[in-house]
């Protein structure tokens, strides 16, 4: 198994007798084992106690930080498609028990990367600042497999909005311009389309409507045309829409 974990390089002789009783070389060793293994199955008990016991190690009740973080990688590794199938959950469970992992433990190490694996699958499904059907079906179907309660992942949906919100603000900021008003952020918005000026300004709301549904008001400030064959090909507009009320000071900023 190439990922999680990593092949140890071979150590001289002096070091493996310097190191033979280390702490830290039983983990390595550990890890080298379960990175050679085609699969964590494979690996026996009886080889980690082995392991443990040859370097003076009660697994069970040292090295808690290092064991937990080998079991965090491999769950990590199995959630990359945000999915737990049956033959990952078995192989997490032998790998708790090869850990000598209590379930409190593992617990903890589950809840940590459930709530990073969910926070990354909303900036995903959120990245067009929109949640159709199949995404809320997905992430009902993640949440249950995650174990996350419907309340922590309410939060987590809702900081995950925030997220995509203020990305939004921040592209704004990079391509467009965004300015401090009196009362709020005032954006600099632009959009084109070939049907006329109402597309144009359709277009240039679509996504910040979509990323700002609190946005109050726009102000068309510029109209320009792309002009082809001797027809218009192409409208351009450029707005000014904001967050709070418009007293006016958009206008003059």
């Amino acid at each position: 198994m190439a990922e999680p974990f990593e092949r140890q390089q071979g150590e001289s002789a002096i070091r493996r007798f310097l190191g033979r009783r280390s702490r830290a070389s039983a983990i390595r060793e550990i890890e080298d084992m379960l990175a050679r293994a085609g699969r964590l199955r494979d690996v026996s008990h009886e080889r980690v106690r082995e392991i443990s016991e040859g370097r003076g190690i009660d697994l069970a009740a040292k090295l808690c930080t290092q064991r937990k973080n080998l079991y965090r990688r491999f769950l990590e590794h199995c959630l990359l498609d945000c999915e737990l199938s049956e033959e990952e959950s078995e192989e997490l469970e032998h790998l708790r028990a090869l850990l000598c992992l209590a379930d409190e433990d593992a617990g903890e190490v589950h809840e940590r990367v459930a709530r990073d694996v969910y926070g990354r699958a909303i900036d995903q499904v959120l990245e067009d600042h929109r949640l159709d059907t199949e995404e809320e079906a997905f992430l009902r179907r993640l949440r249950s497999q995650l174990r996350l309660s419907e309340e922590e992942g309410r939060s987590l949906e809702q900081k995950g909005a925030a997220r995509a919100r203020q990305r939004y603000l921040e592209r704004s900021a990079a391509y467009d311009n965004v300015w401090l008003a009196s009362k709020g952020t005032v954006l600099e918005l632009r959009g084109a389309a070939e049907g006329g000026v109402e597309q144009a300004v359709k277009a240039a709301l679509g996504e910040a409507a979509q990323a700002l549904p609190d946005l109050q008001w726009a102000e068309l400030t510029e109209i320009r045309l792309a002009v082809g064959a001797g027809g218009v090909r192409e409208w351009h507009v450029r707005l000014k829409a904001g967050l709070g009320p418009d007293d006016g000071s958009a206008a003059t900023a």
